[in-house]
């Protein structure tokens, strides 16, 4: 990740990368000690603001409805987490979710392009890949004796999270498939 940050400092967008990455792969969460809560996402992040602020990348958000949604939508979450049965746990959950929206809005500003866009899928793809394919080798290893799950507090670390992540993935490996030109990549 540390090794990153130069790259992520010369093209922000790669910080978008970067950052997905992490949060959907949480590859932290396969070590120990200090790095398996070292806020690995909040440093790529982090640089990833800091270099998109000083760079001569497109700060223009499209104009189209979605974006508007997508406000309306930030504004709803923001009005009911006031309104919440469990306040403490709403105001966390809102700040998770509005962290998250953060590098989604920086998405939107850097991937405006084919080519950024493939290459986040790729990343989502391979992130969550990694884990169906391994659940499915242990699956069959184990004649599905035990349960697949996915890493340890994370968004997909339950089996309906990570079996529900995997399928979520089929249309865009679908995607992926269909876009190359290398037989071997297919």
């Amino acid at each position: 990740v540390f090794c990153s940050l130069p790259f992520i400092i010369k093209r922000p967008w790669v910080g978008v990368l970067v950052c997905a990455w992490i949060g959907y792969m949480n590859p932290h969460r396969h070590s120990w000690g200090p790095a398996y809560y070292f806020p690995f996402v909040a440093i790529a992040a982090a640089v990833t603001i800091l270099a998109f602020l000083f760079s001569s990348e497109n700060k223009k958000l499209p104009n189209n409805v979605v974006i508007f949604i997508l406000i309306l939508l930030l504004a709803w979450v923001s009005l009911t987490t006031t309104t919440a049965l469990n306040p403490t746990g709403a105001v966390y959950e809102w700040k998770r979710f509005f962290k998250i929206q953060i590098l989604n809005f920086m998405a939107i500003y850097m991937f405006q392009s084919r080519a950024r866009i493939n290459y986040l899928v790729i990343v989502i793809v391979v992130s969550i890949g990694i884990y169906a394919f391994k659940g499915g080798i242990f699956t069959l290893a184990t004649g599905g004796a035990y349960m697949v799950t996915g890493p340890p507090t994370s968004f997909i670390g339950g089996n309906t999270e990570i079996g529900f992540a995997s399928t979520v993935i089929l249309p865009l490996m679908f995607y992926l498939w269909t876009i190359s030109e290398h037989k071997w990549l297919k």
